[in-house]
This record gives structure tokens, sequence and C-alpha cells, in this order.
């Protein structure tokens, strides 16, 4: 009886993914000499201004010049593939990614920033996850919104907070999900795909350890900043360039390869 009582404890347990979440946290911890970055907080809470929702961001990691942010969901899924689409004209890999960026200089100053050191990875916007129907919005996407906002919410805190406090005066925060899933992107040539049935009759795929899924996954705009000064941004004159101001660049990592991604962001800042 004693044993058939912790098989159900232990089956409650595993059902949840805190303990993913834990072990990643524990994993960071463990490497701290190896990349450089802290666990600064965990299920760090935050409120959604719009809907009066809140939630908790599972990790907040900084890197050893305390002046970025790693906002990481964790999301474990069971014997998972994720598929991303890559067609033909989006095969370059990347370096570059619209990060948000906080002046705590000007109070209240939120914005988009090009962060162009970022290790190199494809870029998709589209995610194929197994048991999602198409009338469903993406789980990606609504993890990936979700997780925006809360990292504008805590740019925004910090920035009050350290306005208050006349600290550090600029912050960078990279917005990641960490999964158990696999990683796979499908190369393919969208004139291969038949206008008769949306089916592709061959792909090329590629597991990868990492994807940047950048998507118009934000609802309010936020005026992008560029590297050569922080101060100078761009206006949208246009449609395009308005939607533009909506994009937010997401990191895809797949859990086993967190540590060495993080040792070659360390690097690189």
């Amino acid at each position: 009886m004693a044993k058939d009582k912790e098989k159900i404890l232990s089956d409650i347990v595993n059902a949840s993914g805190f303990l993913f979440q834990l072990t990643v946290e524990n994993k960071v911890m463990e490497t701290k000499q190896d990349h450089k970055w802290t666990v600064l907080f965990h299920e760090y809470p935050w409120t959604d201004v719009e809907s009066g929702k809140e939630g908790y961001i599972d990790l907040i990691l900084s890197n050893q010049h305390d002046s970025m942010r790693f906002v990481i969901e964790c999301k474990r899924s069971l014997n998972a593939d994720w598929i991303f689409l890559l067609p033909e004209s989006s095969r370059k890999k990347l370096s570059r990614a619209d990060i948000i960026f906080s002046d705590c200089a000007e109070k209240n100053f939120v914005a988009l920033y090009e962060f162009i050191d970022i290790p190199k990875s494809y870029e998709s916007e589209f995610c194929v996850i197994r048991g999602q129907g198409e009338d469903d919005i993406s789980m990606l996407e609504r993890i990936s919104s979700k997780l925006i906002k809360s990292t504008e919410y805590l740019a925004e805190e910090e920035n009050n907070f350290i306005k208050e406090q006349k600290g550090r005066d600029k912050y960078f925060y990279i917005p990641a999900i960490v999964t158990s899933a696999h990683l796979n992107v499908c190369r393919f040539n969208p004139s291969d795909v038949s206008l008769d049935d949306g089916k592709l009759p061959k792909g090329q795929f590629e597991s990868v350890p990492f994807i940047r899924f950048r998507k118009t996954l934000a609802k309010n705009p936020l005026p992008k900043v560029f590297p050569y000064s922080p101060y100078s941004y761009q206006v949208p004159m246009r449609l395009h360039e308005f939607i533009e101001t909506k994009k937010r660049t997401v990191l895809i990592i797949q859990a086993s390869e967190l540590i060495p991604f993080l040792v070659k962001l360390g690097s690189i800042l």
C-alpha cells in the first residue's frame, strides 16, 4: 500500500514542470565558473497591466557585468519535436536579434535594440508541433507572447527602481525559452508545395541546438534604437514599419545546449 501511495505521489510530481525548471536552474548554478552568468531571481512575479493577470518568470540570469538579463521560460515537452519552417530565402544564419533595451537615465524608456553579438542561428516565424490543430493559436506563440510581456514588465519595473536608486543606467533583456523538446528546421522551396493540398513532397530536415523565433508577438509597439546611438530611434512612417515595432525575437534553446550557449554568449559580451 505504501509503495502504491509513493507511486501516486511520484506521478503527481513528475506531471508538473517544476522539476525541469529547478534542474535547469541548478545546472546554471553548477557551471557558473564556465559561463559567468548568475541566477539573479527565480519565480519573479509580474502582472499584465492590461488584463490584470499575474504570472511568474521562471529564471532571470545576469551576466558578469550586471548589464544584461537573460529572461528564461522553462518548457518541458516530453518526447516532442518542434519543427521550424525555413523557406529557401531564409537559410542564412543570423547573429543579430531585436532585444529589449532600457535606459534608466530616461524614466520609463524601454525600447527595442538591434543586438548584433548573439551566437548565430537560423530565424523562423513558423513552428509546427504535433497535435496542434490548424485553428489553434500556436502553443509557442502563446508562450512567447507571455514571455515578451513579462520581459517588458521586468524592464519597466527595473527602470523605475534604478531611476530612484541612481544605479547603472542601461540594461539589455534577452527573452528565451529553454525546452526539453528536440529542435529541428525544415528547409524547403515554397515552389515545391502543391496548391491542391498544401503539402510538401519532400523537405530537408536538420537538428539545431537553438533558433530565433521572430514574429509579431506584442500588441504594443516599442521604439527601435540603434547600436551606434541609443537616443536615435526610428519613428514608423508606414504600415510595414509600424508592424516591425511589434515584432520580437525569442531564443528557443534545447535544454542540453543551454550551458554551451551561455558560454558562447559570455565570451562575446
